[in-house]
């Protein structure tokens, strides 16, 4: 008995939004002006939840081409339905639907974010004389009782949503994100992601959010500051031809966004790529192969990068003079070879470097291998040497006949093992694979270069390119060697 009524008075003190007397108890503690405003502002969450609900039915329904029951109209000859002014005029009055109900949700949202503010006003001033956590307490909870309103009826209506939808397709809608999750995510961190996190995943990579365009003036600057760019390139009828086709691509897309009214993500998802985005705590990335999506603890993550970047061939820097002298070497270096006429003005202003940024090191974790090690990665793009790189790169390339033990990748590697016939009644074969550890890491530069060297001038010159071996071997030791890079806030080289 005594620990009843221990239960009750606590219960009384500090109700919580799961008693069953939560209501009554805020009623007796501050009167029957709180108990209105908190019934008031449950009524208007639930209706704004069911307002949202239904917008993102009828986003489904314009995105899927699906007709609810309510746009069909008794027609006196049914074949009228399958016209496409018929189908046309459906189509506008669902997205004066969608639209009217978008409205009617944002003004809902408003009510109810006022009705919050001014309740918490009042029980800020009721309870002035009481304990502070008091009143954070009691707010909180109610919170806590709208949001638990709101989430039952949200769970009814997408339920009865999701039936309408598949009725109305004849059939599952969108893809089955339970089967997918398992393939495309890989959540090795302690993060717990929600069902609608997991769905906005399951996307993938090549996963593009519609966004609407706002600034048409800059929006058609920078097509023209880009279209210019490549008028150096080509011919003046052909460049005429390019701008004109941009200009009608654009003013295509700028009048499609103009009146466009639906994206491709409902506000959950939004919300969810928001929280995604803000969560300091994980780091999401690609796996090194395939597209799946990995999620690992930042400080794992740190730790697997740090671990690779302890080895021999990093070294740590202080500060980025070392990038800046490195940037000043190759361009005295460029100039020198124009000076000498060993290249032009096109090919020096192409290969040397102005204003560059630092590498930038990361890892791509291997989703096939166990624990998960990462891949270092150094991103050379705007890099004082990527311009050099691009263009030896290109070079070496054009001059290297392609190996006949090269395989793209697996589709070509099954392509050619169909076709080898294998005595097998005689002999026993075994297949079997090799695997370098950090294999771009650990390759001798030196080494590298000097095969490389031999390859292209001897016993002749090969490559497709103005310099003598000594100028190459200098181009490509100002290109591969000590290339600083950063990674987080550290500089290595």
């Amino acid at each position: 008995m005594l620990f009843t009524a221990v239960i009750s008075f606590f219960s009384y003190l500090f109700p919580t939004a799961l008693s069953s007397g939560f209501i009554s108890n805020l009623c007796l503690k501050y009167g029957e002006s709180i108990l209105v405003s908190i019934r008031c502002c449950e009524r208007l969450t639930e209706k704004l939840q069911k307002a949202k609900c239904d917008v993102e039915f009828l986003r489904c329904c314009l995105i899927y081409n699906l007709m609810p029951n309510f746009i069909n109209i008794r027609l006196w000859k049914p074949g009228v339905r399958r016209s496409e002014q018929y189908k046309s005029f459906q189509r506008n009055c669902l997205i004066r639907e969608f639209e009217c109900r978008q409205k009617q949700a944002r003004k809902l949202e408003k009510q109810v974010s006022a009705i919050l503010i001014e309740l918490e006003k009042q029980v800020s001033a009721i309870l002035i004389e009481l304990e502070k956590h008091l009143s954070s307490i009691d707010y909180l909870n109610v919170k806590k009782f709208c949001h638990d309103s709101a989430s039952r009826i949200h769970t009814k209506v997408m339920k009865t949503h999701q039936k309408k939808l598949e009725e109305l397709n004849r059939g599952p809608i969108g893809q089955n994100y339970e089967e997918m999750k398992l393939k495309l995510i890989h959540n090795i961190s302690s993060y717990t992601l929600s069902k609608v996190e997991e769905r906005l995943l399951c996307r993938g990579w090549d996963f593009c959010i519609e966004n609407k365009i706002s600034n048409f003036l800059d929006f058609e600057t920078d097509l023209e500051l880009n279209a210019m760019k490549i008028q150096s390139h080509c011919h003046q009828t052909v460049f005429s031809s390019i701008c004109r086709k941009i200009h009608n691509a654009s003013q295509q897309l700028m009048h499609t966004s103009k009146h466009k009214k639906i994206s491709n993500l409902s506000d959950e998802e939004l919300a969810a790529l928001k929280s995604l985005k803000s969560n300091n705590n994980i780091v999401i990335c690609k796996a090194d192969k395939g597209n799946c999506i990995v999620i690992l603890d930042k400080e794992a993550y740190m730790e697997k990068a740090e671990d690779v970047l302890k080895g021999k061939q990093f070294e740590p820097l202080r500060n980025d003079k070392f990038h800046r002298k490195r940037e000043e070497k190759l361009n005295k270096y460029i100039f020198s070879l124009f000076k000498q006429g060993v290249i032009d003005n096109k090919l020096r202003y192409q290969l040397q470097s102005t204003y560059s940024s630092l590498s930038v090191f990361y890892g791509l974790p291997k989703a096939h291998k166990t624990g998960y090690p990462i891949r270092p990665i150094i991103s050379n793009i705007g890099s004082y040497q990527y311009k050099l790189s691009k263009y030896l790169a290109k070079a070496i390339r054009d001059a290297r006949p392609q190996a006949e033990s090269y395989i793209k990748d697996s589709f070509e590697f099954v392509k050619r093992i169909k076709e080898i016939v294998l005595d097998t009644q005689q002999k026993t074969y075994i297949m079997c694979s090799l695997d370098v550890e950090s294999l771009y890491t650990n390759v001798p530069v030196e080494e590298a270069i000097e095969i490389t060297l031999n390859y292209i001038y001897k016993p002749k010159k090969i490559i497709d390119a103005p310099f003598d071996k000594e100028q190459m071997r200098i181009l490509l030791n100002l290109s591969i060697r000590d290339a600083p890079f950063r990674f987080q806030n550290k500089i290595y080289k």
